[in-house]
């Protein structure tokens, strides 16, 4: 954990005096976390919510002061701290309730490694955790068990058809029909009531799952009155959800074989803990979202026509990062990827004249050349401007 929340932050400029080392620090005789120390800066991570940043001088204890910015510890005697309070967001994981048959299945099928925990309804979202963070499988009773975790890609509400595409039998089903079966067995509607209406589609990425005898029971907290589940901080709100997190976070730095390491660097979820990636299904169902079901160059919202296009393709090299995607009309998507459109730096549409000249038309788009194209209304959401240079360097002409 300590080496994922530092490996952006020890190079040379952010920490002048090196990399860090790893300490024990106590307070009142007891270890109460581990300090981060280079010889200018250290950085002292406790449970549940803060974090203490910390100048270093080669003597004496800790200090110590009437202040509420200070605290006295006791420490290695060769180091001199001075505490003051910083605002810094830890780790959530969250324990969920899960169904015994989409775990079963799911567990199972050691193939899929990316999983929609749908819920019957998508007008609640869920907000507890930020894309990044650990999410722990709970069975019911009477098994009452923690048989895993995924890592918490985000939350989108999709039609029961698209979340069928977009992860199917990651749906922890065998069919589309299933799915509907399955919600069907849970809401009592009818086949004409449910239709093709939206469901609540929690993303995760790369399943973990335990053998029988290694399940765990579940955390003391965790009331049986729970119905959908609960949130920790991590670490050191519950030793057994710390141990499950520690086995997420150690089967997620190994991506599936054969997948590309696909990071979404800045631009989304938490990079304190992890290097945030999507799967595939995820990406689609995040661009989606991020362009609110509309197409960014025509604006046409017919949902079936719409697709998730790679702006620097994964045969390139590419990675499913939100800011290398962008909503297309699937013709629309055709003509990016064979270069007859273009997007600059300043998300203006720039249009080849090889459509007018091969085809004798593709006026829909000259009309909106160097127009600026519908964006996601969160910045880091938007298309990054290296992958769009790479793109009218290398593919539109």
């Amino acid at each position: 954990m300590y080496s994922r929340l530092d490996r952006s932050r020890t190079d040379q400029t952010s920490w002048p005096g090196g990399l860090l080392s790893t300490r024990p620090l106590h307070e009142h005789g007891k270890t109460t976390g581990l300090l981060k120390i280079n010889p200018l800066l250290a950085v002292h991570l406790l449970p549940p919510s803060f974090v203490r940043i910390a100048t270093v001088a080669p003597t004496g204890n800790f200090l110590t002061s009437s202040s509420s910015n200070f605290r006295r510890f006791t420490g290695p005697p060769s180091l001199l701290a001075v505490f003051r309070w910083v605002s810094f967001p830890l780790v959530k994981a969250y324990v969920a309730v899960t169904d015994i048959d989409w775990y079963h299945y799911l567990s199972s099928r050691p193939t899929i490694h990316e999983a929609n925990f749908w819920r019957p309804y998508g007008s609640r979202p869920f907000k507890v955790l930020q894309p990044g963070e650990p999410f722990i499988f709970k069975t019911k009773a009477p098994l009452n068990k923690i048989v895993g975790g995924a890592i918490y890609e985000g939350f989108v509400s999709l039609n029961i058809s698209r979340a069928w595409e977009f992860f199917g039998e990651g749906n922890g089903v065998a069919s589309p029909e299933a799915l509907i079966q399955r919600l069907r067995s849970i809401t009592g509607e009818t086949l004409d009531e449910i239709g093709d209406r939206e469901i609540g589609c929690v993303l995760l990425r790369d399943l973990w799952f335990l053998p029988d005898h290694e399940q765990l029971p579940a955390p003391e907290a965790f009331s049986a009155n729970i119905v959908q589940g609960k949130s920790f901080a991590y670490p050191g709100a519950d030793t057994v959800v710390d141990a499950v997190v520690q086995r997420i976070l150690s089967h997620e730095e190994r991506p599936p074989r054969g997948e590309p390491d696909v990071d979404l660097g800045p631009t989304h979820g938490l990079p304190r803990l992890v290097t945030p990636r999507l799967g595939q299904g995820g990406f689609k169902a995040v661009v989606q979202e991020a362009y609110v079901r509309r197409c960014a160059v025509t604006r046409h919202q017919i949902l079936p026509t719409l697709q998730a296009a790679h702006i620097l393709p994964v045969s390139e090299g590419g990675q499913h990062r939100i800011d290398n995607g962008i909503l297309l009309r699937s013709d629309v998507h055709t003509m990016f990827d064979r270069g007859y459109i273009g997007i600059d730096e300043d998300f203006r549409l720039r249009v080849s004249p090889r459509l007018r000249s091969e085809f004798g038309n593709g006026e829909e788009f000259y009309t909106k050349e160097g127009q600026v194209i519908t964006l996601p209304a969160v910045i880091q959401n938007r298309p990054s401007a290296e992958f769009l240079s790479w793109h009218l360097e290398k593919i539109f002409r």
